[in-house]
């Protein structure tokens, strides 16, 4: 029956949904929906006026929910709006056992179920009252008494599960609303070369909007729409949204593709094993300056993703939004995006039960294999129980039958980090070597890397090109010490003292000042 406006008797509509491809309204225990996909009408021709749905006449539908790609409904009436910290009685159904995918309550009374569920909602709905006064800052946590211990287990995570997403959301939006500038269309305007001229190719874009973006006053940026308002150089487009909205697309692309080096592939990417195969980590060699200014500008976008509800098209892997949220890393979030290392580091530990002994530990050390045309693996080589048999399919198969377990082509205290490269796992540890006995702190110590390899602040030493025995200079925000070439280690010695007593200013010589000089418009080095 289609429900024409000239023909129809207007129905009591009891509720309406709305989705990107759907909108299903009840009305009056009848659903009619229209939409361009399938509905369940028996095809999934284009339906653009509201139709009956008859395989739910006589179901007396009370509530509809309209999803990308699927569209549900059911029977129970609505619940009745329920004010926060209210003492209305909280009403539960008593289903008559637990489902058994839920093993771990099938000797837990359905009473008992009950009575947990609404101790939780209790919870939350005092947390929901009273987070204000609950220190939620992650930089400023004691655990030193159970109050303490209780924040710090909301702000890390373990207790966010038992929350309602309604009270573990509240901080943010109440944040986000009272920041948010109203009364604007856009913010400042930003310009971006796309067109190469004169043969010189445009930098990316992301570079471009980031160089001028982190100039930016904060406060010009909190737009509930556009952050700011794109300029195109030589293109004929005013930015109505649309340019602002190709623009974020384009960077995320870059992002993604590696034309801007922030992201790299899971490991399990590149081995094509494990889950989070399509996902992205931050990579740990992005650690220059201008890598520090590329990472601000991208915690800006987010920020900007969040106020203007545009998400963002960048697929990162769950380790990193736990990063993120200051929520602490599990060995197994390593695992689902870096299988085979994970693996290499179990099989290590457990090299006994290969045959591996303090006496023969270093045996295979000795042995040099050829592993194909051309590729030869010399240098040290462990062999462990965690065998692999898709690494293994790529060796000679003559090699494969020789190799019981995984290799590892180490012999101290040096781990891969996710971008592939060998690294210490700990200060000096290329020439701490790796025995039988100190394997186990070998792997706590490999893990411990991996799973802060990025939310450290490495303090660096760097040796710059400047005049001998002359003062050296130091970059604070970024953790680094620049040492130019010294006499000796007594010249040096006395450099350092005289800047730690004398040279307390920022930026004494000036440097800054030359750099934040604006250049001409459309100067190429802008580009």
């Amino acid at each position: 029956m289609h429900a024409h406006a000239h023909t129809h008797t207007p129905l009591p509509v009891c509720q309406v949904a709305c989705a990107a491809v759907a909108c299903p309204p009840v009305t009056d225990g009848r659903t009619v929906e229209w939409s361009w996909r399938q509905l369940g009408l028996g095809h999934s021709n284009h339906v653009r006026e509201p139709t009956l749905v008859t395989a739910l006449q006589g179901k007396n539908v009370n509530q509809i929910s309209a999803g990308r790609c699927h569209s549900a409904a059911w029977t129970a009436p609505c619940v009745p709006p329920r004010a926060p910290g209210s003492s209305v009685p909280l009403k539960l159904g008593l289903p008559g056992a637990v489902p058994p995918q839920y093993s771990g309550l099938k000797e837990v009374s359905m009473e008992a179920v009950r009575a947990r569920l609404r101790l939780l909602y209790h919870f939350s709905d005092l947390m929901y009252s009273s987070w204000r006064l609950l220190n939620l800052s992650p930089n400023n946590q004691s655990s030193t008494s159970r109050y303490n211990a209780g924040t710090w287990g909301i702000v890390q995570g373990q207790l966010r599960p038992l929350l309602a997403p309604r009270v573990y959301t509240l901080p943010m939006v109440r944040s986000i609303g009272k920041t948010m500038v109203q009364g604007k269309n856009y913010g400042p305007q930003i310009t971006v070369k796309r067109i190469s001229t004169r043969g010189r190719k445009c930098k990316p874009i992301f570079m471009q909007i980031a160089r001028q973006v982190v100039k930016l006053n904060a406060s010009d940026l909190r737009l509930p729409s556009r952050a700011w308002k794109v300029k195109l150089v030589g293109e004929g487009a005013d930015d109505a949204g649309g340019v602002f909205d190709d623009t974020i697309t384009e960077m995320c692309q870059e992002l993604e593709t590696g034309v801007v080096d922030l992201l790299i592939p899971s490991p399990n990417a590149t081995a094509e094993v494990g889950y989070n195969r399509d996902r992205f980590l931050l990579s740990p060699s992005s650690c220059l300056d201008e890598h520090l200014l590329q990472f601000k500008f991208l915690g800006i976008l987010m920020g900007v993703a969040i106020r203007t509800k545009k998400p963002l098209d960048l697929h990162l892997a769950p380790m990193v939004w736990k990063q993120l949220c200051c929520i602490p890393l599990l060995l197994e979030d390593l695992e689902e995006v870096d299988l085979l290392y994970v693996q290499t580091l179990n099989s290590i530990l457990h090299i006994e039960d290969s045959g591996i002994t303090e006496d023969n530990f270093h045996e295979p050390h000795r042995q040099q294999y050829q592993l194909g045309a051309g590729l030869e693996c010399r240098g040290p080589l462990l062999m462990g129980c965690g065998v692999v048999e898709s690494t293994l399919a790529l060796f000679p198969e003559s090699l494969a039958e020789r190799v019981s377990g995984w290799m590892i082509p180490l012999d101290s205290f040096v781990g891969q980090s996710a971008d592939g490269k060998m690294v210490p796992i700990i200060p000096g540890g290329n020439s701490i070597p790796l025995t039988f006995s100190n394997r186990k702190e070998y792997v706590e110590r490999a893990i411990e890397y991996r799973l802060h390899e990025i939310d450290r602040q490495r303090f660096q030493i760097m040796k710059v090109d400047r005049p001998y025995d002359s003062l050296p200079t130091s970059q604070t925000c970024f953790f680094q010490l620049r040492l130019p070439p010294y006499s000796s280690q007594a010249v040096m010695a006395e450099r350092l003292r005289y800047a730690i007593n004398n040279c307390r200013s920022i930026d004494m010589d000036n440097y800054m000042l030359s750099r934040n000089v604006d250049n001409a418009e459309g100067s190429d080095t802008d580009y």
